[in-house]
């Protein structure tokens, strides 16, 4: 193997690549090149090699963000950047372990390209966007939990103080923990993640009025309060309180039907879950 600093001299020189195309989608389409590599060949990467494709990705990631501030962060550029991430990294079957490395390094490389001067752009938002994405759809909490301590917990406890369009994002929360086929604690934990970053930042507007969907274990969400998850645990708590209690039911007599006024009673059996009748029906 060649020495540290001149295998980190290779890594710094290929990284800048995109820095050489004069055509903005020619030098967007050599990032994906890269993205599209690392993704493909990282199960064949020898694991006494992998911190120097580590290092290989951070320093393609700085570039790449020097590349969007050298052009004032277009839209254009930004956007064509989000969407090779997103597509052939952090939303693809690329490892998990490159999805959680750039979670875990993307502030701190941001940090060495920002500067005080920057005006507001979309790059940070959008990031998050493919991230809540990931949230949505894993069935592994301990991705969710990496990318929650990566990426979220730091803003909604103020280490982090980029400008983020916190509307976007939490409209876009609220988008992915809505479809039908998002798993109920994924569901719930994006639901709170909204609530929190309402609490920090200031409270989001109200979503669309829910509906009843279909989620796949055959039950139907009704009426959840997206801005306020304990809610949700204090109804359970009162629907169970009357379950446990007991029941008097009245049932009057109607001069149509002749029936006497009698009183029954129903209460609920912990040990079977049946109701028993505490009075029979009399006949006139």
């Amino acid at each position: 193997d060649p020495p540290a600093q001149l295998a980190e001299a290779v890594v710094s020189t290929q990284s800048t690549g995109i820095t050489l195309f004069n055509d903005l989608e020619d030098a967007v389409s050599f990032f994906e090149g890269f993205c599209e590599t690392i993704a493909r060949e990282w199960a064949k990467i020898d694991r006494l090699r992998l911190d120097k494709y580590y290092m290989f990705i951070k320093t393609a990631l700085k570039c790449v963000l020097e590349f969007c501030k050298s052009h004032d962060w277009n839209d254009k550029v930004v956007g064509g950047v989000i969407h090779v991430l997103d597509f052939r990294i952090i939303n693809s079957d690329c490892p998990d372990s490159i999805t959680t490395f750039i979670s875990e390094q993307f502030f701190n490389v941001y940090a060495d390209v920002y500067s005080d001067t920057m005006p507001n752009n979309t790059f940070i938002t959008k990031l998050l966007m493919s991230y809540v994405t990931v949230l949505g759809r894993t069935p592994k909490r301990d991705l969710t939990q990496v990318i929650m301590v990566n990426l979220f917990e730091p803003l909604i406890l103020r280490n982090q103080q980029y400008s983020i369009d916190m509307e976007q994002l939490s409209n876009h929360i609220y988008t992915v923990a809505k479809q039908p086929e998002v798993l109920t604690r994924n569901r719930k934990l994006l639901y709170q993640l909204r609530s929190d970053l309402g609490d920090v930042f200031g409270v989001f507007p109200p979503p669309p009025s829910s509906q009843k969907r279909k989620i796949e274990n055959g039950h139907s969400d009704e009426n959840i309060d997206t801005s306020n998850i304990s809610s949700l645990a204090e109804s359970a708590k009162k629907k169970k309180k009357k379950k446990e209690e007991a029941v008097e039911v009245k049932i009057e007599s109607s001069e149509t039907n002749g029936l006497e006024a009698v009183e029954v009673k129903t209460e609920s059996s912990e040990t079977n879950g049946s109701v028993t009748l505490g009075d029979s029906l009399l006949e006139p």
